[in-house]
């Protein structure tokens, strides 16, 4: 990533790292305690043409991320149902970030169901790993 530029960033992007930071906030449930529980984090990427070309790339694209934090706060991962529940959290959290990216930049591809369809599949991981750990597996 060529940062000699970082501090010539549009407005648009200082707005998407808000979003990011405010987002984040919001999802870890508040206060001292959500420092204690381990959390998922969920990145969407999508990639949003531009008129300005970038030295290090034939082509004029800004990489536009979106971070949350998805807490297991609340389930008992040594269930199935606790497991799913924390599925479903970080999918909705993927669709979450891919849907204000997308209203952010309407022409950023991919599209707002597979940009959720990949960040929720990159998180899995994570989830697998706090569901073993969890279960005292691994």
């Amino acid at each position: 990533m060529n940062t000699s530029h970082r501090n010539q960033w549009p407005k648009r992007h200082l707005a998407i790292a808000a979003a990011a930071v405010l987002a984040a906030g919001a999802l870890s449930s508040g206060g001292a305690l959500a420092d204690e529980t381990p959390s998922i984090h969920v990145q969407a990427m999508r990639i949003h043409k531009q008129r300005v070309m970038d030295p290090s790339s034939p082509f004029p694209v800004d990489e536009i991320t979106l971070s949350y934090r998805v807490s297991a706060r609340g389930l008992d991962l040594k269930t199935k149902e606790g497991a799913s529940a924390l599925e479903k959290r970080v999918d909705d959290a993927a669709a979450s970030a891919c849907r204000e990216i997308g209203k952010l930049y309407p022409l950023s591809e991919p599209d707002d169901y597979e940009c959720a369809h990949i960040t929720a599949h990159a998180a899995m991981p994570q989830v697998e790993a706090m569901i073993a750990a969890a279960k005292g597996v691994g």
